[in-house]
């Protein structure tokens, strides 16, 4: 590549590298990835007979992350030895808050904005990635602020750091539990993110281990915020609901909906961008699978869901859309505290408006909508559709329902064309 590539390159990687490349998403050979933050007993429980698929073009991603993780071997006796009693011994500060709802549905902003109120701890990336050394290995590396660096998220460029909340699955991941999300390690290994969330849910063994791994990891999170409410998000508790209140009866659950077109395409992006950047395939999944993932998978995710919410008591769910959020967040959110009872909102008021105004400048992605993809949406979705009032778009030569149900608070129909400048202020 000539001197001028390279600066383009640097400037604009979407002009110079494919879709397969990570450096198309501006990851470079030697950035630090999910991976390096685990123990080689866990990356060993992850790989699971899937080396494989592992592509000659990773191999160096793979030695990397298996010395790495030699480290944290170390660090991981560590703090068996001098840190199991105390964590043991840790209290939960009360029951924890609970953000669900579909993957790019808006739960990273929702996450953020009550993130802001100090009242509540919650997981963040640092512990995630590194959840079984993190109790060591924080503080050191939070002063460096350097091994971890990343300025954007691959699929959407938002804002990422160590200290930013992240989804309590990575840290299940990281720790070797059996996880949906080691389909953004191998695309290609032919398991769909729906059919390992069912299994899970329908082994009671796998059950077992996976609230023992999360509660463990719960407790070290707690003990280093003691005394404050966790606050979780992850999309993929959102069919686990039952399985929590089974260990956290009081938990609190705030579900968030969004016009599944946005959901669809922006799902096939973070698909594409997770697999490249992170994965150990030399090309990512591929639209085919991902579309087949999706449309399959999405009405089994929601029927879950719905069959699951109706157990949770009155005050302890709450549904919110997406589009109300970025209109006006602070009405959302004080209206989200109101319903849940969660203590007085006024505390965190200068702070969530501080993080909704440095938001503003945020432009989301753009995508083209295809006719045979609407059809599909339309015709396998309709459980969102009719549980939430998002309006199907019209295909050509049939006549698109309306549906009459409304989440919203303006009693506005969720996914209307006044959303795409709202959505502008800010990301999911």
């Amino acid at each position: 590549m000539t001197t001028d590539a390279r600066t383009e390159a640097t400037e604009d990687p979407t002009k110079i590298y494919d879709q397969d490349d990570p450096r198309y998403y501006g990851y470079t050979r030697f950035q630090f990835r999910l991976w390096h933050g685990m123990t080689t007993w866990a990356f060993i429980k992850m790989i699971n007979g899937r080396f494989k698929y592992i592509s000659p073009q990773r191999y160096g991603l793979f030695a990397s992350v298996i010395l790495v993780s030699l480290l944290h071997n170390f660090l991981a006796v560590c703090v068996k030895i001098f840190y199991t009693g105390r964590i043991k011994r840790t209290e939960f500060a009360g029951d924890p808050v609970c953000i669900i709802g579909f993957q790019r549905s808006g739960t990273t902003f929702l996450n953020e904005l009550i993130a802001c109120d100090d009242r509540f701890a919650y997981p963040d990336n640092l512990q995630c990635i590194m959840p079984e050394t993190f109790i060591l290995a924080e503080r050191r590396l939070r002063r460096s602020n350097s091994i971890m660096k990343m300025e954007k998220r691959p699929m959407d460029d938002m804002d990422m750091s160590m200290d930013a909340p992240q989804e309590d699955e990575i840290a299940l991941l990281n720790s070797g539990v059996p996880s949906p999300y080691s389909q953004i390690a191998f695309p290609s290994a032919g398991e769909f993110y729906h059919e390992a969330l069912q299994e899970q849910q329908s082994d009671p063994e796998m059950r077992r281990k996976w609230v023992e791994a999360w509660v463990w990891f719960l407790r070290k999170v707690q003990f280093r915020n003691k005394g404050k409410r966790l606050l979780l998000k992850s999309p993929t508790h959102t069919v686990r609901v039952s399985l929590i209140r089974e260990t956290f009866p009081a938990a609190k659950f705030i579900h968030i909906t969004r016009n599944p077109y946005r959901i669809f395409h922006s799902n096939l992006k973070l698909g594409k961008a997770l697999s490249v950047t992170q994965g150990f395939e030399a090309k990512g999944m591929t639209d085919e699978a991902m579309i087949e993932e999706l449309i399959e998978g999405f009405p089994v995710f929601h029927e879950a869901y719905e069959e699951q919410k109706v157990d949770v008591p009155e005050g302890n769910l709450v549904t919110v859309a997406y589009e109300d959020l970025v209109k006006d967040p602070i009405a959302v959110i004080r209206r989200i505290y109101s319903e849940l009872g969660l203590p007085d909102i006024e505390h965190a008021i200068p702070a969530m408006q501080a993080y909704v105004d440095s938001r503003k400048g945020y432009t989301p992605n753009k995508y083209k909508e295809d006719p045979e993809i609407v059809k599909m949406i339309n015709d396998n979705w309709g459980i969102y559709f009719d549980a939430y009032g998002y309006d199907r778009l019209p295909v050509e030569g049939e006549e698109a329902p309306v549906n009459e149900a409304i989440v919203t608070a303006d009693g506005e129909a969720p996914g209307t064309p006044e959303d795409e400048q709202a959505d502008k202020q800010t990301g999911t």
